[in-house]
């Protein structure tokens, strides 16, 4: 084992202890991404945007070249007033809500579905963490982050967030891959590991799963 590796196994035990022991102020944040966990068959619900845009642009192409030339390659246009409208009701008590959790002594926000994506929602959540070095950020990711993405260099600087990928985890300010050798039963469907102990890249944490987290959850609430 290389020390240059993240223990998932500890990772999750220490997010179980935190829900089950009721010792902290726990509070979730759940953006849209969250909806991409509900399947019809294999089939997601409610694609991500990538996928709906794909499905949208074919769609269009089904329907003949006049169509398809009409296709511009966006799905969904951001609002220019975006940043404003989120300083309006409700929008401003969500968020006068969500600083106010933060500042809270040892509070612990778990986020799951959310990219990252809006920088006003950002500069909340990390000023939170600089002005209140005991707050902790679990971001729960569906995908890897990049070395060099945003979200990667900003973790990196505050040791008060982990960001939880499938392959690879940024914890204590440090970006490096999972490693496990014996996982337990429990964390089985949430861990997945080839099984030999050696290899590094077998493992994968499927926690950013929005699905895979409601059963890491539901699972808590089970008797033998």
């Amino acid at each position: 084992m290389s020390n240059r590796t993240h223990d998932p196994v500890k990772t999750l035990d220490e997010l179980r202890n935190h829900l089950a022991l009721h010792d902290k102020p726990i509070a979730f944040f759940f953006g849209a991404g969250t909806s991409c966990s509900i399947r019809i068959g294999n089939d997601p619900l409610i694609p991500a945007v990538e996928e709906l845009t794909g499905r949208c642009r074919d769609a269009a192409q089904a329907l003949g070249d006049e169509f398809l030339a009409a296709w511009d390659g966006e799905m969904i246009y951001p609002s220019l007033q975006k940043y404003e409208q989120s300083r309006q009701q409700p929008y401003v008590a969500f968020r006068d809500r969500l600083a106010w959790f933060l500042g809270q002594q040892d509070a612990v926000l778990i986020i799951a579905g959310f990219s990252f994506g809006d920088e006003h929602i950002n500069d909340l959540l990390f000023r939170a963490l600089e002005n209140h070095p005991r707050t902790h950020i679990y971001a729960l990711q569906f995908k890897d982050e990049p070395a060099d993405s945003d979200l990667t260099k900003r973790a990196e600087q505050h040791r008060n967030i982990l960001v939880i990928g499938p392959k690879t985890a940024v914890i204590s300010g440090r970006r490096f891959p999972w490693y496990a050798s014996n996982v337990p039963a429990v964390l089985g469907n949430v861990i997945r590991s080839g099984g030999n102990g050696d290899e590094e890249d077998d493992v994968e944490v499927r926690i950013g799963d929005f699905a895979v987290f409601c059963q890491f959850i539901e699972s808590m609430t089970e008797r033998d």
